[in-house]
């Protein structure tokens, strides 16, 4: 563990000086996490056993691939792209879509109050956002999230008047569907991308982040009192379930253990498969399940489903492909195009939760929504689609 500690310090070393000091380029993200984590691990008090070298090994592999990687392809020259201003009738058109449909998030809520069987509003929320009661048993996800949120952050991108009221309507329905899902990743992830897109745009400094962060952790910790009335679950602290409990939980995970070959890394491709009748192979359900032992918990890092397919090998050749995609959009958004500092706001939430669970494969499908979505108002622009010929003015 104490070699891990001293590979992500040298890793966030060289990440910031090959960055030149930004702290959102994603080696600088990647080696960072996993120093918090292993260094929580080794020095804080907890109950937990001590790390199977093999994991703490495949760790170290992941962190070390996908930072290099990702410094290889961000010190690359890429000729400017021109996908660069939003159309705003399509803004308008997300934008309506969005207060048209934001009722149905209402009713969802009133529904889910009034069948309820805890006696807590804010479980019984929470409980029906996962499909885990009666009235809901499917979990509550609708196709109109993805344009509440793609909304949002065309209005952070473009909001060429400054005015705050479409920001302020776009954000309110969004933060709605966290705050009425009770939801703390996705309060979380809202904060996360709405904080990098006004860091990428040069609209907060750095002691503004820090303030914000301060509200953001207070405001997750009343959410999690609200739907457990403590601040803690199964026994364990919050601190350690959502950090580095999941460097225990991954060490349950058997390396090349999966049924299918490659059925976690490939999913998208068996859920395709079985939907065209091509395979009777279910697809794994993204919800993994739930271990009781070190801790409760069903969140495993960003390395689980290599791990589970392939091994460390799986792990390397994951972080090798993952840091290059992550260095390329950041160089991208780096630049000052608006489409890709919307898409790299996108992926900072997969990059800086790698430590709690990977999300650009497991839920492709969904990520590749929102970057159709995301890419159609710039397209229509670049393409004069729509006869738009408004002036985009940042």
């Amino acid at each position: 563990m104490i070699a891990l500690i001293i590979t992500c310090c040298i890793l966030l070393i060289f990440g910031l000086t090959c960055s030149r000091n930004d702290i959102s380029s994603p080696s600088v993200i990647t080696s960072g996490a996993w120093l918090v984590c292993a260094s929580l691990f080794q020095f804080s008090e907890h109950d937990l056993p001590p790390l199977q070298t093999s994991t703490i090994f495949a760790i170290g592999v992941w962190a070390t691939c996908l930072s290099l990687s990702s410094l290889a392809t961000q010190a690359c020259y890429y000729s400017p792209s021109k996908l660069n201003e939003p159309s705003l009738l399509v803004r308008n058109i997300y934008l309506a879509t969005s207060v048209l449909t934001a009722p149905l998030l209402l009713q969802f809520a009133y529904s889910a109050i009034t069948t309820g069987e805890t006696g807590n509003w804010a479980l019984d929320l929470r409980l029906a956002a996962l499909g885990n009661t009666k009235a809901h048993p499917e979990p509550y996800e609708n196709f109109f999230v993805l344009i509440w949120q793609v909304s949002f952050f065309l209005e952070l991108i473009a909001n060429e008047n400054r005015s705050k009221k479409r920001i302020l309507l776009a954000g309110f329905i969004f933060i709605a569907y966290g705050f009425i899902t009770m939801s703390k990743i996705i309060i979380t992830t809202s904060f996360i991308m709405t904080t990098m897109i006004l860091y990428m745009k040069k609209r907060i400094s750095n002691k503004q982040m820090i303030y914000s962060a301060i509200a953001m952790t207070a405001f997750i910790i009343i959410i999690q009192l609200l739907r457990h009335t403590q601040l803690n679950a199964g026994g364990e602290s919050m601190l350690t379930l959502y950090t580095y409990g999941n460097m225990s939980s991954l060490d349950t995970v058997k390396p090349c253990s999966a049924t299918h070959w490659g059925e976690n890394t490939f999913r998208i491709v068996y859920a395709v498969l079985n939907k065209l009748h091509l395979t009777d192979i279910e697809p794994i359900d993204p919800l993994l399940g739930w271990i009781n032992k070190p801790l409760q918990t069903n969140t495993y890092s960003g390395l689980y489903p290599f791990v589970k397919d392939f091994g460390t090998v799986g792990v390397a050749i994951a972080a090798l492909f993952m840091g290059g995609l992550y260095g390329w959009i950041y160089k991208k958004a780096k630049s000052g195009n608006n489409y890709y500092i919307a898409l790299y706001a996108f992926f900072i939430n997969i990059i800086i939760l790698q430590f709690v669970a990977e999300q650009l494969l497991t839920i492709l499908s969904r990520n590749l929504k929102f970057i159709i979505l995301l890419a159609i108002p710039f397209l229509c622009t670049k393409h004069g689609l729509l006869y738009l010929k408004e002036k985009f003015k940042p």
